[in-house]
């Protein structure tokens, strides 16, 4: 498979303007598996190399199919936990020693925030990890599809609320700002390792588009 994210060049020189009648053509969940790395390939640690100072992590980054198009399931977590308080990000944590993989981590994280189980099934692939630049971790984002309709049982130790934001907002900054580092919806920001996770997605959602044009 072709590398969805190459790194040779900054994003402003890789992707093309989309044109509104593009941009806002349904975008397929074949399209979204194409921009992704493939979920069944080599484990991650095969593929990239980060400082081994860095703390594992990872994260589930739920799609959401909303007749139309496709919504983020974000959570905000609490002023109370360790790292991050009262940011905006997606469901996910650090490793555990027990966990065989990347993709268990963020499984296991998902089901401990917000009580969804979610079947390796589900997953649609993952984009290149990133570091956060304060807090040392290493985070592994997946993408998954939750269909709906899906009952939430936030831990509310960690999770002060959860966010539904359309991809289609995501699609149209970063279609005008391909190097976007954060985001603002209604007066919810998206920033640091969150808002990197989601203009790399993108950037390689929007080559996909342009390339299919």
């Amino acid at each position: 498979m072709a590398n969805p994210f190459p790194c040779c060049a900054p994003p402003s020189e890789r992707i093309p303007f989309l044109e509104s009648s593009l941009l806002n053509a349904r975008l397929t969940e074949s399209c979204i598996v194409t921009s992704l790395y493939e979920k069944n390939g080599p484990v991650h640690a095969a593929r990239f190399s980060f400082p081994a100072s860095l703390i594992e992590a990872a994260v589930i980054m739920p799609l959401v199919p909303n007749g139309e198009g496709w919504d983020l399931l974000f959570i905000r977590r609490t002023q109370s936990v360790a790292h991050h308080p009262g940011q905006i990000g997606f469901p996910g944590g650090r490793a555990e020693p027990e966990d065989p993989s990347p993709l268990h981590t963020a499984l296991r994280e998902m089901a401990e925030e917000l009580g969804i189980h979610l079947d390796p099934s589900a997953i649609l692939g993952f984009i290149p990890p990133t570091p956060t630049q304060v807090t040392g971790f290493l985070i592994h984002p997946f993408a998954a599809r939750l269909d709906p309709p899906y009952v939430l049982t936030p831990d509310p130790a960690e999770v002060a609320e959860t966010l539904l934001i359309p991809l289609q907002f995501f699609l149209e900054a970063v279609n005008l700002s391909p190097c976007a580092d954060q985001f603002d919806y209604h007066g919810n920001r998206v920033w640091g390792a969150t808002a990197r996770v989601m203009t790399q997605f993108c950037v390689a959602l929007l080559t996909r588009m342009g390339c299919a044009s």
